[in-house]
């Protein structure tokens, strides 16, 4: 499937579930599944962040919602879900053969840990401190990719984030 087509897939199961109005989502979170067809990755705030007292951002925070194409709601995972992080401003096509500055990966059992509940439904939120690998760019690309426990990754589309100096 396509990077168009997975968010296609995406924004037509947000638009779907509306988009708002927590309500309709239960206060449990929904049983896991192995299969999804679309990852999105968001940013929150879309900007790198300081936690401490010392000047500098010391990393970033970002939502990961994964998509069936036939639900109208965003699923939790059984599988694996990597938070990849690039220098720079990257396209998608440019990531496949790029040097990751850091990567993150949360199994299943780490995932139930970071659940969330958003406006859009249920999903993990993420946040990744880059500890002694600062970036030294003033932008950086992140990357989602869920690996299932059987089957191919599915990836999210880049996402950029600037750093402030």
């Amino acid at each position: 499937m396509s990077r168009v087509a997975v968010w296609a897939v995406a924004l037509a199961a947000a638009v779907a579930s509306g988009c708002g109005g927590m309500g309709r989502y239960g206060n449990e979170p929904p049983e896991p599944v192995e299969r999804v067809d679309a990852v999105g990755l968001w940013g929150v705030p879309p900007a790198a962040i300081n936690w401490d007292d010392i000047p500098g951002p010391d990393g970033v925070q970002v939502r990961v919602f994964l998509y069936q194409a036939e639900r109208p709601q965003p699923v939790l995972v059984k599988g694996t879900v990597e938070l990849i992080m690039y220098p720079g401003r990257l396209h998608a096509e440019s990531v496949t053969g790029a040097t990751p500055l850091r990567t993150w990966t949360f199994t299943p059992q780490e995932l139930g840990t970071r659940l969330s509940k958003g406006q859009a439904g249920w999903g993990y939120f993420f946040r990744l401190g880059w500890g002694q690998e600062v970036p030294t760019t003033a932008t950086v690309t992140i990357v989602a990719r869920y690996t299932p426990p059987k089957g191919s990754p599915v990836y999210s589309a880049t996402l950029v984030i600037p750093i402030p100096k």
